[in-house]
């Protein structure tokens, strides 16, 4: 009735001024020459995309944060700017499964290749939890997919990398 309604409307409301708020910190950071606080805002704005239900806006905004990083020469943003691509497009497709909806593959494909990328540039970083957490990414994504084998062969080599840094967490989510 209308009190959703009203609900509806606040929440727009809301949701376009941090927005408004995002994009000026992105001008603001642009112009002070912090590529990753710029990246960190442009993030920021693909997060409320995808509140607002405007995947296309989000995925914009997150393949921005990640240019910014590759002109910057930033590789730890880059790695951690496709993780976030990645996890945009994951989010999209666990969306359209929650509403019965069923994934396209190439949208599938996509965020698994991004993930796989993002996996990558975390090994060559040797930041082994963020590469963990990747590969638990990228094995969500194949079982969306209905691909068993991809997803149980990710699941494996996040719970070999877990189990050698001792993150018993993240061992455990591998494991399920």
């Amino acid at each position: 009735g209308s009190r959703s309604d009203t609900l509806r409307t606040v929440q727009a409301a809301r949701f376009g001024e941090t927005l408004r708020t995002a994009k000026a910190a992105q001008e603001l950071l642009r112009s002070a020459g912090d590529a990753p606080g710029e990246a960190s805002a442009l993030m920021m704005q693909a997060t409320i995309h995808l509140h607002q239900k405007a995947p296309d806006d989000a995925k914009r905004a997150a393949m921005e944060a990640l240019r910014v990083c590759q002109r910057a020469g930033d590789t730890k943003g880059e790695a951690d700017a496709l993780k976030d691509l990645s996890g945009v497009h994951a989010k999209i497709i666990e969306a359209d499964v929650k509403d019965g909806l069923k994934p396209q593959r190439s949208a599938i494909q996509e965020a698994m290749a991004l993930t796989l990328d993002a996996a990558s540039a975390f090994q060559v970083l040797a930041d082994t939890p963020k590469q963990v957490g990747a590969l638990l990414q990228l094995s969500r994504l194949a079982r969306l997919g209905k691909r068993g084998e991809e997803a149980a062969e990710a699941a494996r080599e996040a719970a070999d990398l877990a189990e050698r840094v001792h993150d018993v967490e993240q061992f455990g989510e591998a494991c399920l």
